[in-house]
């Protein structure tokens, strides 16, 4: 039998592994995220959060997820029909998660901006909540904003109150001190460590803070996808819109919203 050399076995071995792209395909995403029929497929929606962050996700007696967040997060996936597969990290981390297609989409308080709207793609509204400042409960010193008009802000990185703490009036003349960790930043405004906090929610278990001032702005939180996921996004908005209708919705908040 003739020999046939290297070189000649070089058409035939491109000719398999382009063969083998298409037969076998990888089970890493597309530069576009996975659309809704991937997710369907796979049985599993990954949803990025930041926990702890107050009553919209943090880890319950079981040490499982829980929150707002977290039970709209589980409405939703029953909608798509798959499971929800929670995966926690810094704020801001959540939308880099997001781009690098490590999540299908992005649930953990995460309010609509147009500036976001450029690279992120947003269902429909889900929640409204007031950006607010916050003091340790038993500072009797402060009774309004002008008496911190140069406190330490505690901000959280990558956030909306971040962002407001260089740009909003009544903020400038604060000092911020960025967080990465909500639990972490309240602990040190109850210890004095910072003077105030921003924060974007009334709970129903009694933290040592306490809300001073009128509410610096009014927030809408939106579930955040890839820019291409629009067959997802148009699904998450139909579930959304479904459960404003049949009440889901507002049982789920007033579980954890006085």
């Amino acid at each position: 039998m003739t020999r046939l050399s290297k070189r000649a076995y070089l058409p035939v071995r491109i000719l398999f592994i382009i063969s083998a792209l298409f037969l076998f395909p990888t089970d890493s995403w597309s530069d576009g995220g996975r659309p809704l029929s991937e997710v369907q497929k796979s049985g599993r929606l990954v949803v990025g959060v930041d926990i702890p962050y107050g009553v919209m996700e943090f880890y319950g007696a079981d040490g499982k997820p829980a929150g707002i967040d977290i039970d709209i997060s589980k409405e939703i996936a029953a909608g798509i029909g798959v499971m929800p597969e929670f995966r926690a990290m810094a704020f801001d981390n959540l939308f880099e998660a997001l781009k690098k297609n490590e999540v299908d989409v992005v649930l953990s308080a995460v309010t609509i901006t147009p500036e976001r709207h450029k690279t992120l793609l947003f269902s429909i509204p889900y929640l409204s909540a007031s950006t607010v400042l916050a003091v340790a409960k038993d500072n009797t010193a402060v009774k309004s904003i002008a008496d911190i008009a140069d406190a330490r802000l505690g901000v959280l990185k990558g956030t909306l109150g971040e962002k407001m703490a260089g740009e909003t009036d009544v903020l400038k003349g604060m000092t911020p001190v960025p967080y990465a960790n909500n639990d972490e930043r309240i602990a040190d405004l109850v210890a004095g460590k910072i003077d105030a906090a921003v924060v974007h929610f009334l709970v129903k278990t009694d933290l040592p803070i306490k809300i001073i001032g009128e509410p610096l702005r009014q927030n809408f939180y939106g579930a955040v996808a890839h820019m291409d996921s629009k067959d997802l996004i148009a699904e998450i908005d139909k579930i959304l819109r479904a459960m404003k209708r049949d009440g889901r919705l507002t049982a789920i908040k007033r579980r954890y919203i006085k």
